[in-house]
């Protein structure tokens, strides 16, 4: 039972809020006062009809549509950013209204269809539809248009699933008709099993190849270490007499220089005398000159011979 109807922004409505009554309720009013806007703005809030912005009022703002029904609040609401449903019982919770579907909580709450509203100009409920029509309203109430859906489907699944079998068991048969072809693959699995074992033992041996070609380019380099080893061995004794030869004459080539310097201390020494050789006959000669009758080595006066 709805309690109350809150309509803000929709259509001609700014702001109304309505106090029902239990039982029957009736709104009255003057042509274009906009009550039929108050059932289209409870239809929008049931079934979430129409689609689309036309409804907002031109002034703008938000567009709300709220019911009180048995204490809980319902709400649908509409702006530049947000198209919700609220429900508010204990705690309130936000349902996007983004599809033509009513969120199922929201559906559960209202229990209310379009069954319980009914427009100003429409035929008396049910007396002009054809009995078509009625029966399956009437389907509707007890659900059995459920249960003829669900045995649609379950039929509409039996008879795909007996396709899927009848085309599962024609593929079975054209398979098993093709494994003929392909008996020798036994065989082929043995050889190829085979080949594998091969395939390893020649990895394993090119393995081995590939160890001992490094072996013999070590020996090839020691091998070659060796020879020049032994070619320096083959010229030591050159070497060492060659050395022996070098230190021979080095020691001439130091007494050579010994026996030169020798030499010249000697000139030397020859130069010096013959010029102190020369100082003294001059010396002497002075000597005689100025001294004749003076002993040069008793300092007497003697008469010498001239």
């Amino acid at each position: 039972m709805i309690d109350s109807l809150h309509v803000e922004n929709f259509q001609s409505h700014k702001y109304t809020k309505l106090e029902l009554s239990r039982g029957i309720n009736v709104i009255v009013g003057s042509s274009d006062s906009g009550k039929t806007a108050l059932i289209r703005a409870l239809r929008w809030l049931i079934c979430n009809r129409p689609q689309g912005q036309e409804f907002q009022s031109s002034w703008g703002g938000p567009t709300w549509v709220e019911i009180v029904a048995d204490g809980v609040i319902i709400t649908r609401t509409r702006s530049s950013s947000d198209n919700l449903y609220l429900l508010k019982a204990r705690d309130t919770s936000k349902f996007a209204a983004l599809r033509g579907d009513v969120p199922q909580e929201i559906a559960q709450a209202l229990n209310i269809n379009e069954i319980n509203l009914q427009q100003q100009f429409d035929m008396p409920f049910l007396l002009n539809e054809s009995p078509g029509v009625v029966a399956q309203h009437f389907n509707k109430i007890a659900h059995l248009d459920i249960i003829d859906r669900a045995i649609s489907n379950t039929q509409s699944w039996i008879r795909q699933h007996n396709e899927q079998i009848t085309a599962d068991e024609n593929l079975l048969t054209e398979l098993q008709a093709s494994l003929f072809e392909y008996q020798y693959l036994d065989a082929l699995e043995e050889q190829i099993q085979a080949a594998e074992i091969l395939e390893s033992k020649f990895e394993a041996g090119l393995a081995r190849h590939h160890d001992l070609s490094y072996l013999l380019d070590k020996i090839k380099v020691i091998d070659a270490q060796i020879e020049a080893q032994q070619t320096l061995i083959r010229n030591q004794e050159a070497v060492e007499e060659a050395l022996a030869l070098y230190q021979d004459h080095s020691h001439l080539q130091k007494a050579r220089s010994e026996l030169i310097n020798k030499i010249q201390e000697i000139q030397n020494l020859e130069a010096s005398i013959e010029f102190h050789q020369d100082q003294a006959t001059k010396l002497q000669a002075k000597f005689d000159r100025e001294f004749p009758e003076l002993c040069p080595l008793c300092g007497a006066f003697t008469r010498r011979k001239r």
